[in-house]
């Protein structure tokens, strides 16, 4: 059939109908467009959540996080900050680089299921950021360093199980402990911990990554997700270094030596915020997420 035959109608379709066709294929794609956004603002919300927070990484620019999660943050502060200026000493020499003050931003975005922090630098820059889960039914799983291509999954799928890829860490947030968070054994987590009158929480903090790329890791529990993660009442003041019961480099059976209540949140507490830190002092890192009273107000 010719072209011309089938446009007039001869022996074929006629205008009418190819108008027909198209604009039913047209209609049908506004339907799956519809059907789309209504499933992610509804039963796929959170599902849709999670996978726009596997998206997210140190290096990006603050921007991209914005677009990414689909609005500015609900809090936005500038934090001075003072550090070593390691460019201004040679690699051979041994003498304390100068202290210089630098500027950061701190951004908090807060959802009913989520809070995203983020520290950047003066050039947008994002050094280190965190997400908690506030609520129980929200338990996205955060992979260090990255979440499974398609194709690891399927092999996984295929071989039932039995084909797993490299990871250093998968934290389902309301869910994983401290003891099973991280896949292979890296010693001794930094711990630093506090109790207030409301706010409370208590972290531990491992220094891992790619060979030459390495990033800080910290796992937390907070009152900023209430009833979630561990019972505070045990929590006690420790600051990063603070660790009395240990003497030297600790050993390989650190948690034997830890206290009790150390132990217990290590091997029973669900955490519920993962903050991932690149070259920033952690030490200077005010509140691993937000702090208790400081969403209190916000819904």
């Amino acid at each position: 059939m010719s072209l011309t035959a089938a446009i007039t109608g001869e022996g074929g379709l006629s205008v009418a109908d190819w108008a027909t066709i198209v604009a039913g294929f047209v209609a049908a794609l506004a339907l799956a467009d519809y059907l789309r956004s209504l499933w992610r603002r509804t039963a796929g919300r959170r599902r849709d959540i999670a996978r726009r927070l596997r998206r997210l990484g140190t290096g990006a620019q603050v921007h991209f996080f914005e677009s990414v999660l689909g609005e500015p943050p609900a809090i936005r502060r500038r934090l001075e900050i003072e550090q070593p200026d390691s460019s201004a000493v040679d690699d051979d020499d041994e003498t304390e680089p100068p202290l210089v003050t630098r500027t950061y931003l701190e951004c908090f975005w807060i959802d009913r299921d989520y809070c995203v922090q983020t520290m950047s630098d003066e050039d947008g820059s994002v050094v280190g950021f965190s997400v908690t889960t506030r609520t129980r039914r929200f338990r996205p799983t955060i992979y260090f360093p990255l979440p499974p291509t398609g194709r690891e999954r399927l092999l996984r799928v295929v071989t039932f199980g039995r084909r797993r890829r490299w990871e250093l860490a998968r934290i389902k947030l309301g869910r994983s402990t401290f003891a099973n968070a991280f896949h292979n054994g890296w010693g001794f987590p930094q711990i630093r911990s506090f109790l207030g009158a409301r706010a409370w929480s208590y972290t531990e903090m491992q220094y891992c990554g790619n060979p030459g790329h390495y990033q800080h890791i910290a796992l937390t529990i907070s009152s900023a997700s209430p009833n979630i993660g561990g019972d505070p009442a045990s929590i006690q003041n420790v600051d990063f270094g603070d660790d009395p019961w240990l003497d030297g480099d600790p050993p390989d059976d650190w948690l034997d030596l830890a206290p009790a209540w150390i132990r217990s949140l290590h091997a029973h507490a669900a955490v519920t915020t993962v903050t991932i830190i690149g070259w920033f002092p952690v030490e200077k890192w005010r509140t691993f997420g937000p702090h208790g009273d400081e969403i209190r107000s916000l819904p």
